[in-house]
């Protein structure tokens, strides 16, 4: 995704909230709602507190596709996505190795999963995408 949502902003909400088969649920909008929400997971224990799922669900649902909605979708994407950039930012090598706040992994495991969850939703959303190109 160009700046995070640049592209996404692109497409018309009803249309990106769709799935192939025109059914909604499962599609590129429940996953943007899916890497915010996690987004802020892995900010708040790379902070050093406590966070087991996110409040609104691990696939919070889309109940308003307006375009209004989805503008806010992606405004919420990209604040929490530079929210956990400046996290990260502020990380000193020597946490790197430490055991994140209540879980059995490191710091640098947990960057490593970041990672890897983006790729793995950039991919599917990238898939959806091209499945709506004419």
């Amino acid at each position: 995704m160009d700046s995070r949502g640049g592209r996404l902003a692109r497409r018309g909400a009803e249309r990106i909230s769709l799935r192939r088969d025109g059914r909604t649920g499962g599609g590129v909008w429940e996953l943007i709602r899916h890497i915010t929400a996690w987004e802020n997971v892995f900010r708040l224990r790379l902070e050093g507190q406590p966070a087991t799922e996110p409040e609104e669900g691990v696939f919070p649902p889309v109940e308003d596709i307006s375009e209004e909605a989805w503008a806010e979708a992606l405004r919420r994407l990209d604040g929490g996505h530079e929210r956990l950039l400046q996290t990260v930012a502020r990380l000193e090598d020597s946490v790197l190795p430490e055991k994140v706040p209540g879980k059995d992994y490191s710091t640098r495991f947990l960057l490593h999963g970041v990672v890897r969850h983006h790729v793995y939703h950039a991919g599917q959303i990238a898939l959806l995408k091209k499945s709506f190109a004419p």
